[in-house]
């Protein structure tokens, strides 16, 4: 036997493919894509915990998407183009496979799939030394929501890493109403949600740029806001946050009353568990430091009536201004 000859065997040993593939075992008249089992090769559900890392895991390269009722995959077995199919998971978590039957899929990983699937041919001794890959086509049950003052509200697909940052611009960023607050809860932790906030320093920017984890809920608050509309040079809404803002002050952000303006007769409209309170603010009076100044709350509304209307608006059809309202941040 010659050297080159050894080396040849030698050679199909390492790379397994010394040797054929082994048929399809079927036994008796039962049909195999109708049998459910597991790695064990016992009927039954597959147990997730049998199966490789799991998401949280050391040296498991980002969250990992599970897989569950509704997904559309892939499944490709190298050289074995009749077992590669196209299915989608059942309602109950499963998919049913060529040779290997019916199987569990729901909570693992598109990685975790492919290992489950290489063991079962191997170990119903169906293939040797089986490839498989699988593709998540599809994901339905899996996503992560965004609700709140973005632009697109919504539930966003969590195929590869997400960073909030990069999902926020992707629902189109925020609106002229968002508040600095960012709420992050996780699926499997709600009670003990991760707050953030938005700041113009890079570096507490790029800190707050967290991972995103497939069911994660993300809630942009509401910025707290105080308007002014009526007879004033710049009526809209004026952003405050969590700063306490005065009456005379709020004027001022409007760029002051009009020349028909009639502040001894502006009124403040305050929403309350009772509904609208509608109280006189007489701002001349406050600006002649005759009558002590107002702290305004968030959502409060300061309407300035024109001295040549001697009739009452509503508080509710002051509140219907608001619509069309611009918002200013300072």
């Amino acid at each position: 036997m010659t050297k080159r000859y050894l080396a040849s065997i030698v050679f199909l040993a390492l790379t397994g493919t010394f040797g054929q593939a082994q048929q399809p075992v079927n036994s008796g008249n039962q049909e195999p894509n109708k049998t459910r089992v597991n790695p064990a090769g016992v009927t039954g559900p597959v147990a997730p915990r049998e199966l490789g890392a799991r998401k949280g895991d050391p040296g498991e390269a980002g969250p990992a998407v599970r897989i569950g009722p509704g997904d559309e995959l892939d499944v490709m077995v190298f050289g074995l183009p009749e077992l590669s199919q196209h299915v989608r998971v059942s309602n109950a978590g499963d998919v049913s496979m060529p040779l290997i039957g019916t199987v569990h899929l729901a909570g693992l990983s598109s990685d975790q799939v492919q290992s489950l699937f290489e063991k079962l041919l191997a170990d119903g001794h169906y293939v040797n030394s089986p490839h498989v890959t699988v593709y998540v086509k599809e994901y339905t049950s899996e996503g992560i929501s965004l609700v709140g003052e973005v632009a697109r509200p919504g539930v966003y697909p969590a195929i590869g890493a997400h960073r909030l940052m990069d999902l926020i611009q992707t629902a189109g960023g925020l609106t002229e109403k968002s508040g600095k607050l960012i709420t992050v809860s996780h699926r499997d932790d709600p009670q003990n949600p991760v707050t953030l906030t938005f700041s113009n320093d890079g570096a507490k920017m790029a800190e707050n740029n967290i991972d995103l984890l497939p069911g994660d809920t993300i809630m942009v608050s509401k910025a707290g806001i105080v308007y002014l509309v009526g007879e004033v040079n710049r009526p809209g809404g004026f952003v405050i946050e969590g700063n306490t803002i005065m009456a005379s002050e709020a004027l001022a952000m409007a760029a002051g009353p009009t020349r028909t303006a009639s502040l001894n007769r502006t009124r403040l409209i305050r929403r309350s568990p009772d509904g609208l309170k509608d109280t006189a603010l007489p701002l001349t009076k406050v600006l002649q430091a005759k009558s002590p100044d107002v702290a305004l709350q968030a959502n409060d509304i300061v309407y300035v009536p024109e001295s040549r209307i001697k009739g009452a608006i509503s508080a509710g059809n002051i509140v219907s201004l608001l619509a069309s309202a611009a918002i200013y941040r300072f």
